[in-house]
This record gives structure tokens, C-alpha cells and sequence, in this order.
């Protein structure tokens, strides 16, 4: 198993918000976390990366656990982060934040590197120059996404993949993750895009109140109105 989490309890100070939270990716597999906003989403994420430490519960990446490691110890391990608002450099150019980020580690037939990278994100080569604060939104997902590719994971995690992106932008960067799942890249995607999310990923696991309270695969979570309603609608 590629990752596996067991019991995952987390909070900030006295605020719990991670309750026994399990789950596990294979290799090449897809999966999503859904839910509402507030239940343990981006929580979970700041685990997994080692922005923040679990109070309980282990982590266990290639199958060594990571849920006491340092955010550059999980990077080098080969888990790649697209955090939610992308966060990107904005005072260094699209080459500098490419550049910066770049793991070379040896396990890799087909590396990522930064020339694959422009050939992935066709756009990025044409704004090399330009900093961070002077890309459109979607050209800033487009190197958050670039720059994690630069670090060779063999696990991706997308937090909210297409927030507040055009609709046109919104279809490329779903292109691109179908294309990086064809590459037999495993990933996490959190959206709020469930049709797109349906066609992308392999599984899915719902959250409520830091619980996982569902989980199946597509076409289960496609027939399940009652779970969509009660744990997904607005």
C-alpha cells in the first residue's frame, strides 16, 4: 500500500477536528476526500504533509510512518502538495519557482525536470519571466502544480484542485490530472467538482466532521443521492 492511515486524530489547541480518520491509496490509484467545508479536509492534508502533527493515529507512506516527520523529510520521500490557494512564490519568476523545488531522486526511469515540466504546461514556458503576482489564476495553478511535479512524488495531493477558476481553465487542469493518472501517478483530489470528480478518481472517501462517513468507488457514489444530499449538497 502506498499510504495508509490509521485512527488519524488532529486539532489546533483545545479544537479536535480529526476523529480516528482512516484510509489507504494504492499505487496509481486515484482517490478523493469530499465534504463540506469545516470537516477535516484541509486538516487532513496539513497531516499528510507535515504542516501539522497528528495527537494520534499513525501515517504510514511506502510503509514508513511520516506522521512525526518535517514537511521537507515527507517532500523528499516523494509526496508531492498542491495546497489550496496555490500559494505560490509571488515575488520570484515561473523558472525561479520551478527551479527551486526541483528532487532528483534516483528510482526515476522518466523524471520530471524542468523541460518536461514546460512540455506538460505548455503556457508556463511562455511566461518564464514573469513573477509569481503577475499570472492569472489558472497559470498559478498550473505551476502549483508544475513545482509539485518538480519534486518526483509518487503521491499527489490536490487541495481544491479548480477553486475559483473560469470554467475553461477549470477543464484544462482536469485534462492534465487525467493525463498525470495515465501516467500511473497516484494522487488525492479535493474539489467540489463531483461530475469531474466521478470520471477522474478510482475511489472516494467522504467526510463528516472529521470521520470518514462514506467510501466506495464511482459508480457507488454515483447512485448514492441520499449520501451526495446528506453529506455533499449545500
Amino acid at each position: 500500500m502506498l499510504l495508509d492511515v490509521r485512527g488519524l486524530e488532529a486539532g489546533y489547541g483545545p479544537s479536535k477536528v480529526l476523529f480516528g480518520l482512516d484510509l489507504v491509496i494504492a499505487e496509481g490509484e486515484v482517490v478523493t476526500l469530499l465534504g463540506r467545508n469545516g470537516m477535516g479536509k484541509s486538516t487532513t492534508v496539513k497531516c499528510l504533509s507535515g504542516l501539522l502533527r497528528p495527537t494520534a493515529g499513525e501515517i504510514l507512506f511506502k510503509g514508513a510512518r511520516i506522521d512525526r516527520a518535517p514537511p521537507h523529510v515527507i517532500a523528499h520521500g516523494g509526496l508531492g502538495l498542491v495546497p489550496e490557494g496555490r500559494h505560490i512564490f509571488a515575488n520570484l519568476t515561473v523558472r525561479e519557482n520551478l527551479l527551486m523545488a526541483a528532487i532528483r531522486r534516483g528510482d526515476r526511469k522518466d523524471p520530471w525536470t524542468f523541460e518536461r515540466v514546460l512540455d506538460f504546461f505548455p503556457r508556463l514556458a511562455e511566461r518564464l519571466g514573469n513573477g509569481g503576482a503577475q499570472l492569472s489564476g489558472g497559470e498559478q495553478q498550473m505551476l502549483a502544480i508544475g513545482r509539485a511535479l518538480m519534486t518526483n512524488p509518487d503521491l499527489l495531493v490536490l487541495d481544491e484542485a479548480t477553486e475559483g477558476l473560469a470554467p475553461l481553465i477549470r477543464q484544462q487542469i482536469w485534462r492534465k490530472l487525467e493525463a498525470l493518472k495515465a501516467m500511473g501517478l497516484a494522487m488525492i483530489v479535493i474539489d467540489k467538482e463531483l461530475d469531474a470528480l466521478l470520471g477522474l478518481a478510482d475511489r472516494h472517501y467522504v467526510i463528516e466532521k472529521g470521520e470518514i462517513v462514506w467510501r466506495g468507488d464511482s459508480a457507488a457514489l454515483d447512485a448514492d443521492k441520499t449520501a451526495q444530499d446528506a453529506y455533499l449538497g449545500v
